[in-house]
């Protein structure tokens, strides 16, 4: 009864193990589990206010009990790689 299909199935265990051994190594050695390199420190965020030089005019004009907020939403809606408000 563990003649040979038991000794094929470990040969067939093994040889898994040994591809998923293989590819565990070359996925580590590629450095695709690796992030991205930093190369020093970032400058602190500013903020400058360009509304008026970009001409853009927002004014909340309603009433009080719907002051809720406003705001403006930017990104690239044509592809230029340029936020678009």
């Amino acid at each position: 009864m563990g003649g040979p299909p038991r000794r094929s199935r470990i040969a067939a265990i093994a040889a898994v193990l040994v591809v998923c051994a293989a590819i565990g190594a070359g996925v580590a050695g590629s450095g695709l589990l690796r992030g991205p390199a930093v190369r020093g420190a970032f400058a602190a965020p500013s903020f400058v206010d360009e509304t008026a030089s970009a001409r853009i005019d927002h004014v909340y004009g309603g009433g009080f009990e719907y002051a809720v907020g406003g705001g403006v939403a930017a990104f690239d809606c044509d592809g230029d790689r340029k936020p678009d408000l």
